[in-house]
């Protein structure tokens, strides 16, 4: 048995479809009572697998330009993640908790990478978060959290997230709640980003902060998979993907039941067509009596995964 490989829509020996369309709507399988074990079998994921960047535990009692790490790289794709507890609550003044920047309190793009405050209040007994980013080329994109008592712990989570080519969404959640969500056309990556709990500009918050964790570097998307056993038949058609960048990875696992003479197809992820145009053939498995090639000359950002089709 020989492989030859030639390199995005996912077929198993079909057609593409132009377009996205739900499992519900795809009815490019045999037989209908097929769809449900199909739709239970095959699943397009959006989780995004984060290497750690950061990462501090030990509780830590916030203060005046404490410098907690250098980010050699912050990416335009993180997950940041901290819990705080507030001791008490200053009235009339701006308190520093977290301030994440290229180097500056305020005015450039990644001075603010994040920056985390508890809000000015004339009140002592709750304020709220102040949480600011760069987002769409406003250097100073801020959103408030609820009013907070002092002495309970706050979690808190921020993450941008690649959803299409150079877009990403911004998220800002508390206690595991959304606060807030937003799309970000103007993502940035930040060299050298110092970490402070709290900056050395501002009063810090009397507080604790415990359970750091950033990451980033190296995330990769699951945009399919597939594990149930499959037979592979003309023109079937497993599932259309929205994108499929230039950085990718593809696993399946095949089993010939017999040898051919001809061509024998698959797998085939194509654009439009065959093979006339440019993505017709990112990737395409063909069985003949020949030896292994590959006509992959680009590398593809996210991870495609095929398990276990049989021929």
């Amino acid at each position: 048995m020989k492989i030859a490989l030639c390199t995005s829509l996912l077929l198993v020996s079909f057609l593409p479809i132009w377009g996205h369309y739900s499992f519900a709507e795809r009815r490019s399988f045999h037989e209908r009572e097929e769809e449900k074990e199909v739709e239970d079998s095959f699943t397009e994921k959006g989780i995004c697998k984060r290497t750690t960047t950061f990462k501090y535990s030990a509780e830590t009692e916030i203060t005046k330009g404490n410098l907690m790490t250098t980010l050699s790289k912050l990416g335009k794709d993180y997950d940041l993640s901290f819990e705080v507890k507030p001791t008490k609550f200053l009235p009339n003044q701006w308190t520093s908790v977290l301030h994440f920047t290229i180097g500056g309190k305020y005015g450039k793009y990644g001075d603010r990478a994040p920056g985390i405050w508890f809000r000015k209040s004339p009140q002592t007994s709750t304020h709220s978060l102040h949480i600011c980013s760069p987002i769409n080329g406003n250097v100073n994109y801020c959103r408030d959290s609820e009013q907070f008592p002092p002495n309970q712990w706050i979690k808190v989570k921020i993450s941008q997230t690649m959803i299409s080519a150079g877009v990403y969404e911004y998220v800002i959640k508390i206690n595991d709640n959304i606060l807030h969500q937003t799309t970000n056309s103007k993502p940035e990556s930040f060299d050298n980003v110092k970490v402070y709990a709290s900056n050395p500009w501002n009063i810090p918050q009397p507080a604790y902060i415990r359970n750091w964790e950033v990451t980033g570097e190296g995330c990769t998307k699951t945009l399919f998979e597939a594990s149930a056993q499959t037979e592979i038949t003309k023109n079937k058609q497993l599932t259309t993907l929205q994108n499929f960048g230039k950085v990718y990875e593809v696993s399946f696992e095949v089993y010939p039941k017999q040898s051919n003479t001809e061509w024998g197809n698959v797998i085939h992820f194509s654009a439009k067509g065959d093979h006339a145009n440019y993505g017709d053939l990112p990737f395409g498995s063909f069985q003949h009596l020949r030896t292994m090639q590959q006509c992959v000359n680009f590398i593809f950002a996210v991870q495609l995964i095929l398990k276990r089709t049989i021929v």
